[in-house]
């Protein structure tokens, strides 16, 4: 019985083979579809802990820097089995469907899925790195416009599909920016 607190966690949680165990998910928990049909415990930046507790999780699995330390603190506090994920890099997340697999008992499904990631991974960057790269600008929200820098997971994957983030340089991993 695993509570999912992000999106790609959720997404991830299915790759890995654990599909049928994830019992609750956040907004914007919609992949692969079925996922829309989970019970929802809030946002991932505003977690419902009173139905967290409801539903007696055997394992819960949070995004470090997006649940944020106090909702990951509180997590903690309330002693419930906590997994955190934190991808900064593509090859992460082939790292954490490994340990999704291992922590849900679906070793095989995560194990393949992981070597199909990095396989994929290899292909883009073979197809990609003789091309000139394209400018490219990510929106991550529109009110207020934000982006990101050249450490985000995004901005590698930008990298590895050949592009250039036109704000790589900005000092904090998201940040608000003016439409100028």
């Amino acid at each position: 019985r695993v509570a999912s607190l992000a999106p790609h966690v959720t997404e991830m949680l299915f790759a890995a083979g654990a599909g049928s165990q994830v019992i609750a998910g956040v907004s914007y928990s919609d992949y692969p579809p079925i996922a829309k049909t989970l019970p929802q415990l809030g946002t991932y930046t505003k977690i419902d802990f009173e139905t967290l507790m409801a539903i007696k999780p055997d394992l819960v699995v949070a995004w470090l820097s997006g649940n944020g330390a106090n909702q990951i603190n509180r997590l903690k506090e309330l002693g419930l089995p906590l997994y955190t994920t934190n991808p900064e890099i593509p090859e992460d997340i082939a790292t954490n469907l490994i340990r999704l697999g291992r922590l849900t008992g679906n070793t095989s499904v995560a194990d393949k899925a992981s070597a199909a990631f990095l396989n994929e991974l290899q292909q883009l960057r073979f197809t990609y790195s003789q091309r000139r790269p394209v400018t490219t600008f990510y929106q991550v929200w529109n009110n207020p416009l934000v982006t990101l820098n050249e450490r985000h997971l995004i901005s590698h994957l930008i990298k590895l599909c050949g592009g250039k983030n036109v704000f790589s340089d900005l000092p904090n991993l998201t940040t608000q920016i003016s439409i100028e």
